[in-house]
This record gives structure tokens, C-alpha cells and sequence, in this order.
């Protein structure tokens, strides 16, 4: 008995030992904080719940519901939410303060005296001690508000045990949007059907940048991105646990991966091209999304939350097809642009020619690419990634019933740290031009908004020919354009003027009210001279007087009116009938309030960004592809073995043909062929292919660093004639700095082309050589027998298994370190990118003949890491 009793004693002492304590912080010894008593506080495992005298020891059957709540609940589901933050995501590890102290949680509006804690729900740390949450009763009926406050204290305790001397993105403001961004996604993990959490908000600002206040609880999708392409989970987590002071998330993350701020812009690209198709299969977090926007797309009651999912260009030549993003819809540092394009030609290949306003500041930068979504309306397939600010690219559809999308993202070359809310002027926007050829852009197709129009059965007005729903009452004398549409029980009178591309619903309008641009407005009445244009969002407002709402502009059940209230940029403001120019949601940081009266001289509306005028048409020139049958030309240069006479040994001749845009003759950010030292004399570089294509011409971008390697003073281009057996020349490469030289080929076809160049006082290198082409004959004679070949023969470092392939395949990547990231590319016969992913430290990757594009025959895989290239052929059966 006597040994029973001592291990019960033990078992006791231990436990005692092993349990959590009770802090108790410093603001509870005052009024009205120390109101709590024992009887006004229940107790977990891992958490302690506080309450004021107000409710009573037992608040479960307080009379008012409101503040009614039971202790028990809450704390099952906050034991939920710890559990998995801890022991499933991994965000803590219990260790540290975590390990002795259990979270506190104060309930809102529960005090009876004055000073007491109120409001919704909020998350922090008592003392740097403890994690904390003050919450109201109301905001415990679910676990949904829990867990993302919950996310904030575990945030605030990552700091306390890790980072004590500066991190954790603490007192820092341009860091100050990740928590809310950061708490969101930690929500979604343990919920994952939050991924479409306020999607409305998120499509219509996507263009912002990625720390904009006007979405920072919604920018979790790089997250979603991040767990599923760049490490999981863990590295979110590690965003926090090795932040230095001063940094932003986006700064933490470059740092930590070891990347220049070029292969951030390009990771980051990554991201803003999967929110085409919301591409983040992980937890399902991509279905959900898909099935909110089917949802909006679907239902008439619903539809109006679509604001500003896609770009609407604006044309400057219906002759030249060249458009221009809007200076309120250029996008902001990592923000993107969506733009639907429909193919009018019968190959379904696209050519865009992109030149970005460079002139705007000096850090402008771009990143841009296609994005094709299979008519299964899940598969996307990913064009190569480009970052040239001046440059062109094609896109063959691989099913003439895919969707296709220009993606463009705002790539600053250099960092920028926002403070909360700098207000629209203050922040870089990076417009760009383009000229697109074989498509027209959304907003010009000859069936634009036919869906809508089916979602809302109507007519056509007869007073400009746009779209009436019959169940809304449209005067004759008020005027709707051709691509407008008014729907719902809208009901406008008067000399209203209904252009562009406006949405209107529910909608009374009457005198001159003019509405334009892509405007989308939902409910209210608007009277006067007043005018909503450009982007801006309205809904259930009043608006009067002369006032203009415009840009940007958003407005949620407010009052604009009186005389000369202008309200624009990314403004978010209360009703406003005093005159002045509003274009940032007020905050001390831009020196503004609610409806000040300030004008447009006003430093907070002086814009950073330089102006700039539309390119000419020289300027915009390009090489056409025209809309004929057969193979298309592309870049064959991936297909090719570069071989050189010389090669520095700290450069790569792997550079000539990786598909990199070069920003200027010294980005070497991606590697760079070089042959110093070896002045004044003619070295070659060479592509060999495995069977003859049909050139068209080439494009050299060539190295000069300033010094050792210079632009080459003479440069010739050759090809290898099998018939003779001997080199010919084709002509002089031209010989121009920060810019790609083309040459055209008069249809040459050959397997083997040779660049000679010369500097008389320095050595010669290139950063990028393209190769236009098609197949010719021989070898469109071998991808047709392809799919009977029994085996191909696998390059050192890379082999694919089965080959040929019916369905599925892996690629086994042996000749990589086992620390090295690698990047897998796959490429068509016509040189086109059909699936690009980086693998990280993968080295079987399971793929499936879906994920190239669909399609059959013969393609190219290259695998690339730090320590070299490997590549192979499969082939895909029919």
C-alpha cells in the first residue's frame, strides 16, 4: 500500500510539474480589469478564460443573448485550433513561455466599469509574456473568428520565444499587412472553405500592391503558392520564426531563399499567373475559389459581385491592335493584370508584342507570360515566363476550346516598403503597352458579355444599342452604348448617359448622370451632373451634384454629393458633400481626413510616378506571324546542344538558350556565356539541333559588362550546309547594347547555326540567343512515327519512365545535389514552354501527360540547378 500511495504521489507532483500556469498580467490589478474574481474565469489545458463582473459566474444564462456565452464551448474550440496550429502546422513547437503559460482570452464588453475591454474580437500578447485574444461573445459562435484571432496571439508568441530581439514583423509598418494576411491563410489551413473569403474585394484589387490596406486580408492566395511550389507549410513558418527587424514578408522570403530581387519578381510571377485559374490544389483551397466565382458567374443575384476580375484595355489602334493599360489599372508592385484573350484565327496562335513605360520611375519592371485553362476548366498550362520590358511572344493553343490569358504582374527591380495606407499617388504603378496579334483582348471580342446577356434576358436599346433587361425601365432618351448593359429593376430617365463598358443594377438615375469607363454600380440613386467612369465601384450609394467618382473609387452605402467632390485613386471614404480631391482612404500617414476639402495640389495627390505618352508606331514595330496554316514558327533555341570555341570557366554556355529576357547587356542574374580572356580574336558559339528546322531569323542579346567583355565590333551568323558539307554565311548580326539584335534568315534549313564574333580590344560574350523556326519535313516525318518507337534513349542526370508514355509518367532527376533546387521545363518541338515547375529538392516527379499540354509526340524536357542542366526526350503516345 505504502509503495501504491508514493507513486500515486509522484504521478501527482509530476503532473503539477508538467502543467500550465496562470499568468496573471499587469493591467488586471486595475479597475476595471480587476473585476474578475474566481468565479469569473474557466480554465484548459492550454488556455484561461477571462470575464467581467457584468455576466455573472455563470454567463452561459446571462439574460442578454448578446453578451450570453459559454466557457466551456469556447475553449474546446480553442483547444481545436491549438492543436492544429501546433501540432499539424507546426507554427509553434510549445516550447518556450508557450510551454509554461496558458493563453489568455478576455471577453469583450463583459466589464461593468468604465474603460473596460470592448470591441469585436482582437489578438496580441499580454507583457511579451503570453499569447492573447479579446473577443466579444457574439464573435465565439462559430470557431472561424477564433481561429484567425487565435493565429494573431500565436504570432504575437512566435515573436516572444524566438524572435525577443527584433523580427516577427513587429513595430514595422510596411510589415503590418502580413498578419492579417498571414492570420487569414492560418484560418484556411484549418478550414480550408475560407479560401474564397471575401473574393469581391480580391478581384477588384488585385491590381494593388501586395501590402495594400485595401486588401490585406484577402492577399493569402502567395501563401497558398508558397506551401504548394516553394517548401510547404514550413516555409511560411519560417517567414516568421527568421524575419529581421525592418523587413517585409516579401523581403524575409527573398533573403531566406537566397534570391536576387529579379528571381523574387519571377517566383512571385509564379503566384499572380495561378490566380488565372486559381491554380492551389492543396486542401482544395483552388476548387473552393472556382466554386464561389461559378457561383457569381451563374447566378443573377450574385453577378455583380465579378468587379474588375479582368483588365479592360483601352485601344489606341483598331488598324494596329494596339492597346494600353489604363494608368488606374497598371499594376502596383506584385499586383497583376488578368486579361482574357479570344483567338480569331483558325491556328490558334497568339503573338503579343509588350513594351513597358519605363520612364514612369526608376525601378519600373514587369513580368508576363500566357495562361491557357483547358476546356475541363481546372488544367492550366503555363507559357514560358517573361521579363523583358520590351519583347514579344507566342502561345499555340493546345485545344481550340481552352481559354487563353495575358498575365502581367508589376516586378519593381528594387524593393519598396509602403506605410499604412500611402494612398493611390504615393505608390509606383508600372503601365505598359501592347500590340496583339490572332486575338482580340476582352472587351473587343465581337460576343463580349453574351453570358451576361443570357443571365439577364432583355433587348437591345434602341437609343445606342446596348443591353436592357426587360425587367429594368430604360427611357428612350437616356443612352446606352453598344457594349453597356443595365439589368435588375434598374430605372433610369432623363439624359443619362450609359457608355463603355458600364454594369449597372438596380440602378435609379435620372437628369445628366453620365456613367463610363468600366464602372460597376449596383443599387443607390444618382442624380445631378454626376459622374461614375473609369473602374469604380459602387454600391448602394447616393450620389448628387457634380460629383465624380472615378479610378480606383469605392464607395459602400455612402453619400456623395454638394459641389466638386472628386473621389478617385484607391480611395475608401464616409459620405462626403464637401468640394475637394480625394484620392487615398484617409489616414495620418497621407495627412488626410474624412471629407477635408483638400484639393488636387495637395502633396497626398502629387503623383511619384512621372507621366508618359503612348509609344509610337516605330516604336511598337514588331515581326508578324500572320494567321496562315501549318507549324507556327517559335523559338527552337531550348531544342538545341550550344556548344563554343571558348567559354570562361565562371560563365555557362547553358545561357545561350534557357528562355531568359535579359533587362539590360549586363544582367548576368540568370548567367551569361563569356570568353575572356581572349581579345581581339573570333570566337563561336553554336546551336546543334537533332534534326533540320526551317529558320526564319535570330535574336542575340548580346554581354558587355563595360570591361573585359564588350559588344562584339564585327559578328557573323552561319549556317552548316549538309549537302556541301561546309559553313555559309547568312549575314552580319547587328551589333546594338541593352536590347535583342534580330537577323532575318531567308529560309534556311539546316540542324546546325554558328555565331562568329569579334572585339578588336576586348573579349565577346551573349546572354541570349533565339532562334525562330519551324520543323522541317524530316523531322515532322519522325514525331509522326513517333508513337512507335519502344525506347529512347535517357541523357546522364535525367531518364523518364515509361517512355514512350500512355497516361503517366515520371522523371527521375540523378544527376543534381541533393541540396539543389531543380527547375523542370518541357518543351515542344516548336520550341514552346508546355509545363514549367520548380521541383525543389524533388528528385522522382510523378507527372501525367495531361499536364504538357494535352498533347502527343515528341518534346524536350530540361531539368536546371545550381550545378548544371540535364536533359531528355519522351514521347507521348496519342
Amino acid at each position: 500500500m505504502k509503495k501504491l500511495l508514493l507513486i500515486i504521489l509522484f504521478l501527482s507532483i509530476r503532473w503539477t510539474a508538467y502543467s500550465k500556469s496562470v499568468y496573471y498580467p499587469t493591467q488586471f490589478s486595475s479597475a476595471p480589469w480587476n473585476e474578475w474574481n474566481p468565479n469569473y474565469k474557466y480554465e484548459s489545458t492550454n488556455f484561461v478564460i477571462f470575464w467581467g463582473a457584468k455576466v455573472g459566474a455563470n454567463p452561459a444564462t446571462y439574460a442578454d443573448a448578446n453578451l450570453r456565452f459559454d466557457p466551456a464551448a469556447i475553449a474546446a474550440n480553442l483547444e481545436a485550433s491549438y492543436n492544429y496550429f501546433v501540432n499539424t502546422v507546426g507554427f509553434h513547437d510549445g516550447s518556450g513561455k508557450l510551454g509554461l503559460y496558458k493563453m489568455i482570452i478576455v471577453m469583450n464588453d463583459t466589464y461593468n466599469g468604465a474603460g473596460g475591454p470592448t470591441g469585436w474580437a482582437f489578438g496580441g500578447a499580454y507583457d511579451e509574456m503570453i499569447g492573447a485574444m479579446w473577443i466579444h461573445p457574439n464573435a465565439t459562435r462559430d470557431p472561424y473568428v477564433i481561429a484567425h484571432e487565435l493565429a494573431h496571439a500565436f504570432q504575437s508568441q512566435n515573436r516572444i520565444d524566438f524572435k525577443p530581439t527584433g523580427g516577427g514583423f513587429n513595430n514595422y509598418e510596411p510589415a503590418g499587412f502580413f498578419w492579417e494576411a498571414h492570420a487569414n491563410y492560418m484560418r484556411c489551413l484549418q478550414y480550408p472553405t475560407f479560401a474564397s473569403d471575401d473574393l469581391p474585394r480580391w478581384l477588384m484589387t488585385r491590381h494593388f500592391h501586395l501590402a495594400s490596406t485595401r486588401h490585406h486580408y484577402s492577399t493569402f492566395k502567395w501563401l497558398m503558392n508558397i506551401q504548394q511550389n516553394f517548401g510547404g507549410v514550413n516555409t511560411v513558418n519560417r517567414l516568421w520564426r527568421e524575419s529581421n527587424a525592418n523587413e517585409t514578408a516579401m523581403e524575409t522570403w527573398r533573403r531566406i531563399s537566397g534570391w536576387t530581387q529579379a528571381q523574387l519578381c519571377t517566383n512571385m510571377y509564379d503566384y499572380a499567373k495561378r490566380e488565372v485559374n486559381f491554380d492551389y490544389p492543396a486542401q482544395g483551397f483552388g476548387a473552393d475559389i472556382r466554386a464561389q466565382i461559378n457561383i457569381y458567374k451563374t447566378s443573377a443575384a450574385e453577378n455583380h459581385w465579378l468587379w474588375r476580375e479582368h483588365t479592360i484595355l483601352t485601344q489606341i489602334s483598331a488598324t494596329t491592335n494596339r492597346y494600353i493599360v489604363p494608368k488606374y489599372m497598371a499594376p502596383q508592385d506584385y499586383g497583376m493584370n488578368i486579361i482574357p484573350l479570344h483567338p480569331n484565327c483558325s491556328s490558334n496562335t497568339v503573338h503579343v508584342k509588350f513594351k513597358g513605360h519605363t520612364e514612369v520611375n526608376g525601378q519600373a519592371g514587369w513580368r508576363w507570360g500566357f495562361v491557357e485553362v483547358l476546356s475541363n476548366g481546372t488544367t492550366s498550362v503555363y507559357g514560358a515566363t517573361q521579363s523583358s520590358s520590351d519583347g514579344e511572344a507566342t502561345y499555340t493553343l493546345t485545344n481550340a476550346s481552352s481559354k487563353l490569358y495575358l498575365v502581367v504582374m508589376g516586378a519593381p527591380t528594387a524593393k519598396h516598403d509602403y506605410v499604412w495606407e500611402p494612398g493611390h499617388p504615393r505608390i509606383h504603378r508600372y503601365p505598359y503597352e501592347l500590340r496583339i496579334e490572332n486575338a482580340m483582348p476582352e472587351g473587343y471580342q465581337p460576343n463580349f458579355r453574351a453570358d451576361l446577356k443570357a443571365l439577364y434576358p432583355g433587348s437591345a436599346h434602341p437609343n445606342g444599342g446596348g443591353w436592357v433587361a426587360s425587367t429594368a425601365t430604360v427611357a428612350a432618351s437616356v443612352y446606352v452604348g453598344p457594349k453597356a448593359v443595365v439589368v435588375g429593376t434598374s430605372n433610369l430617365t432623363g439624359s443619362v448617359t450609359v457608355n463603355g463598358t458600364a454594369r449597372l443594377q438596380n440602378v435609379t438615375a435620372g437628369n445628366s448622370v453620365s456613367f463610363t469607363g468600366n464602372c460597376n454600380v449596383y443599387g443607390g440613386n444618382y442624380s445631378g451632373t454626376a459622374q461614375v467612369t473609369d473602374a469604380a465601384v459602387l454600391f448602394n450609394s447616393t450620389v448628387s451634384g457634380n460629383a465624380i467618382i472615378k479610378e480606383n473609387g469605392w464607395g459602400y452605402g455612402v453619400t456623395y454629393g454638394g459641389s466638386n467632390v472628386i473621389v478617385g485613386g484607391d480611395a475608401e471614404i464616409g459620405s462626403c458633400s464637401t468640394g475637394g480631391t480625394y484620392l487615398q482612404t484617409p489616414h495620418g500617414n497621407n495627412g488626410r481626413n474624412n471629407c477635408d476639402g483638400l484639393g488636387a495640389t495637395h502633396s497626398s495627390n502629387i503623383d511619384i510616378n512621372s507621366s508618359y505618352s503612348n509609344f509610337s508606331d516605330a516604336q511598337m514595330a514588331w515581326t508578324a506571324i500572320g494567321c496562315g496554316g501549318g507549324p507556327v514558327p517559335g523559338n527552337i533555341a531550348p531544342l538545341a546542344t550550344a556548344t563554343t570555341s571558348y567559354v570562361s570557366p565562371w560563365e555557362t554556355i547553358a545561357a545561350l538558350n534557357d528562355g531568359f529576357t535579359p533587362a539590360n547587356s549586363n544582367d548576368k542574374s540568370n548567367g551569361a556565356y563569356g570568353n575572356w580572356n581572349n581579345p581581339n580574336s573570333t570566337q563561336w558559339v553554336q546551336y546543334t539541333w537533332p534534326a533540320s528546322y526551317t529558320i526564319s531569323s535570330v535574336q542575340v542579346y548580346w554581354f558587355d559588362d563595360n570591361g573585359g567583355v564588350l559588344t562584339p565590333t564585327t559578328a557573323t551568323l552561319q549556317y552548316y550546309n549538309t549537302s556541301t558539307n561546309a559553313w555559309v554565311n547568312v549575314g552580319a548580326v547587328p551589333l546594338t547594347k541593352n536590347a535583342f539584335n534580330t537577323l532575318a534568315v531567308p529560309n534556311v534549313t539546316t540542324d546546325r547555326l554558328r555565331i562568329n564574333m569579334l572585339n578588336t580590344t576586348q573579349s565577346t560574350g551573349l546572354l541570349e540567343w533565339r532562334v525562330t523556326g519551324t520543323p522541317a519535313s524530316s523531322l515532322m516525318s519522325e514525331i509522326a512515327v513517333a508513337p512507335k518507337v519502344t525506347a529512347v534513349a535517357s541523357e546522364a542526370g535525367l531518364t523518364v519512365y515509361p517512355n514512350p508514355v500512355q497516361s503517366a509518367f515520371q522523371v527521375n532527376l540523378t544527376g543534381f545535389k541533393p541540396e539543389e533546387d531543380v527547375t523542370i521545363s518541357i518543351f515542344d518541338v516548336q520550341g514552346k514552354v508546355v509545363f514549367k515547375q520548380n521541383v525543389l529538392k524533388q528528385r522522382t516527379v510523378k507527372l501525367n501527360k495531361s499536364q504538357v499540354a494535352g498533347g502527343s509526340g515528341l518534346f524536350l524536357i530540361n531539368a536546371e540547378g545550381l550545378s548544371g542542366r540535364a536533359t531528355g526526350k519522351v514521347i507521348l503516345n496519342r
